[in-house]
């Protein structure tokens, strides 16, 4: 083989394993995502070829794999690392943002929150917490159930079950003037 025609297909080969990656996701159902813009991530078909981009001048650092959804929502409420609860105020690309009692506002990445087994904080039957419902009359009672898997509800003094769209862990509630 000639020289410069091995030299060329060396070099052909190096540069086609820095996609690699990307191909194999690919091959593997991932959807593969193109920044168009600063953070605005559009899904490319599956059968996009990520010779034709290298072709037309775009730089591998402009694609990704797209990240499993979060399991977090904004108003989630979680522990941080600390052990303190939090509520989630917004999600980045990689990471979950949130307020704690005192104000203060962190982050953790999403690999961190996976690691460490954080997930959203959810009342378990007979935990104390604090609800209220929109005209704020709050209440301290027991957790009971969700209604239609969606509402919280509690047991009221009297024996009648409650329903209120807002729960917060007691706790969280306990610390907010220490």
């Amino acid at each position: 083989m000639n020289k410069t025609i091995e030299e060329d297909l060396k070099a052909k080969i190096v540069e086609l394993e820095k996609w690699i990656e990307l191909y194999k996701a690919q091959a593997n159902g991932k959807i593969i995502q193109w920044e168009q813009l600063e953070d605005r991530w559009v899904d490319l078909p599956q059968d996009h070829s990520f010779t034709d981009a290298e072709e037309n001048g775009t730089e591998i650092e402009e694609y990704r794999i797209k990240p499993d959804e979060s399991t977090f929502k904004v108003g989630d409420w979680v522990k941080d690392m600390h052990g303190v609860y939090c509520k989630i105020s917004d999600i980045g690309n990689e990471c979950v943002i949130y307020t704690n009692n005192k104000g203060y506002r962190g982050s953790m990445d999403f690999w961190y929150l996976k690691e460490q087994g954080i997930t959203p904080w959810q009342p378990q039957e007979g935990e104390w917490c604090v609800f209220w419902t929109e005209d704020i009359k709050y209440v301290i009672a027991k957790f009971n159930c969700y209604i239609d898997n969606k509402t919280p509800s509690y047991v009221d003094w009297d024996g009648t079950v409650m329903i209120s769209r807002n729960v917060v862990p007691l706790e969280f509630v306990q610390t907010l003037n220490k």
